[in-house]
């Protein structure tokens, strides 16, 4: 999926709102592997280990696949 993502995003002119949503969708498909993957790793006696989130990252990409989800 990634792969696909990448190949279209560099093949095709795409304005600026559309290109961010290619870059959304390259991040969180990063973010589910990296899901899956721990998933797959769990083990019942790890520890969880906090991190920093960039919260305002999160809320813009979240907009901007509302706004983009009204077409």
């Amino acid at each position: 999926m990634r792969g696909s993502v990448e190949i279209l995003s560099s093949r095709l002119n795409l304005p600026e709102s559309e290109r961010r949503l290619l870059d959304i969708l390259l991040r969180e498909s990063d973010r589910l592997n990296k899901f899956v993957e721990d998933f797959l790793n769990f083990r019942p006696a790890a520890r969880c280990c906090r991190q920093r989130v960039d919260v305002a990252g999160l809320l813009r990409d979240s907009v901007t696949l509302l706004l983009n989800n009204r077409r």
